[in-house]
């Protein structure tokens, strides 16, 4: 009940005639529309407000059935008259307002002029319903959509830069990490050959025959590290055994 009364008057009309509440012929229809107009006609002529405001109902309801058998949607095309009668007056609007004369200072016949050009200017345009403020309204709209796009597009450049700066910054740590880590593997190998190694009983003795400052106890090689200074004492304690040696011998050789 909402639609707008040529529609609903359409749906009503579809609805019925899939039960089988239809004329059968076109020109059934057309016949029942000339009928209906003799009908209001009529009523017109006795000036019968209620009489006038039935038979025009009617009228307009066979004539949406009629549309509807030619396959045509009354609503539809009532709303495109609509438009292009509002775009035909703008022109005339705008003619009269340039010339910058009142209304009443044309005639009908300059009028219709206008209204002449309007319709030459559809031709030429095809453009049917829509109206001048429609135009400009949907250039509006278009306009605004791209510049909305413009700014869309901008920020997601920004944002995918920002994004691959990012990513960027991330595969150089990861490079960064990765190359730490084979260095650290790298030392780890070795620690784990050196220590293979050392747990071999004939090279710690190969270790200890290559290295002079080293004494054996137990059959188990003891490292000794020495210093210059270190090294010096040993060869002053070395020289007093030595002396003390000796004396020892003449005094033994003293007392035979």
């Amino acid at each position: 009940k909402g639609l707008p009364s040529l529609l609903r008057a359409h749906k009503i009309q579809k609805r019925v005639a899939k039960v089988g509440f239809d004329w059968t012929e076109t020109d059934d229809v057309k016949k029942k529309v000339l009928e209906e107009w003799e009908e209001f006609n009529e009523a017109a002529a006795r000036r019968n407000q209620d009489d006038m405001e039935k038979e025009l109902g009617d009228l307009y309801f066979s004539l949406v059935n009629f549309a509807r058998h030619l396959g045509l949607e009354s609503e539809t095309a009532l709303n495109r008259c609509n438009n292009r009668f509002v775009t035909r007056f703008e022109h005339v609007e705008d003619r009269v307002t340039k010339l910058e004369k009142g209304w009443s200072e044309y005639s009908l016949e300059e009028l219709d002029r206008f209204w002449d050009e309007a319709k030459e200017a559809e031709d030429k345009r095809g453009v049917y319903g829509m109206t001048t403020r429609d135009r400009e309204k949907k250039s509006r709209v278009a306009r605004d959509f791209r510049r909305v796009l413009i700014v869309l597009v901008i920020i997601f450049v920004a944002i995918l830069g920002r994004q691959e700066y990012k990513i960027h910054q991330i595969q150089k740590e990861t490079d960064a990490t990765r190359k730490r880590v084979e260095e650290l593997q790298k030392v780890q190998a070795d620690l784990e050959a050196e220590r293979k190694r050392l747990s071999d009983p004939k090279y710690i003795e190969k270790l200890a025959r290559e290295d002079h400052n080293y004494v054996k106890k137990d059959e188990v090689p003891i490292f000794i590290v020495k210093d210059k200074e270190g090294q010096n004492e040993k060869a002053d304690t070395d020289a007093q055994k030595d002396k003390n040696t000796k004396t020892g011998k003449n005094e033994k050789k003293a007392e035979n």
